[in-house]
């Protein structure tokens, strides 16, 4: 199994005052058209998830939506709790994508979380440090099940390098 690991677009900023809950934060217009790029990018390089899933809030799915446009996996963008921001939940994650049946996923996340999941399918534990900016991907490969130290980094890309 392939597993994507992408964080979010560019998103707008809370509001100082409270006016924008952090889950309801929308990507800019930058972030969109980053995140377009990004996923036809993908296409180029032969990279097509079969399955995306996301994160509940708005900023994620809107990026996962968008992906999903270009892409066009065998079914919609399903949103999954265990990618909301700050929940880091790896044994609900790995058991999910033990049971999805697809050789290929796209999980549309955030941080602290995406960097805490690379590492624990890596290495085992939380040691490994890697830089997730906005619309940072991943591609982690699982030659058996997926879990803790079961996978092998394929690549890392950071969005300037992805859209050379």
């Amino acid at each position: 199994m392939l597993l994507y690991m992408m964080r979010h677009g560019l998103a707008h900023e809370r509001g100082a005052d409270g006016s924008i809950d952090d889950f309801d934060r929308t990507l800019t217009p930058e972030g969109i058209d980053k995140v377009r790029k990004i996923s036809l990018r993908l296409l180029v390089i032969g990279a097509k998830p079969e399955v995306i899933i996301s994160s509940p809030f708005l900023r994620a799915r809107q990026t996962a939506d968008i992906i999903c446009e270009v892409i066009k996996p065998r079914r919609g963008v399903e949103e999954l709790e265990f990618l909301e921001s700050g929940t880091y939940l790896n044994d609900e994650f790995s058991s999910w994508l033990a049971g999805c049946e697809s050789d290929s996923v796209l999980a549309v996340g955030h941080l602290p979380d995406l960097p805490v999941y690379a590492s624990s399918f890596l290495v085992g534990t939380r040691a490994l440090s890697m830089k997730f900016a906005e619309s940072s991907i991943c591609c982690i490969n699982f030659d058996s099940w997926p879990g803790p130290s079961r996978g092998r980094l394929e690549w890392h890309m950071q969005p300037d390098q992805f859209l050379l």
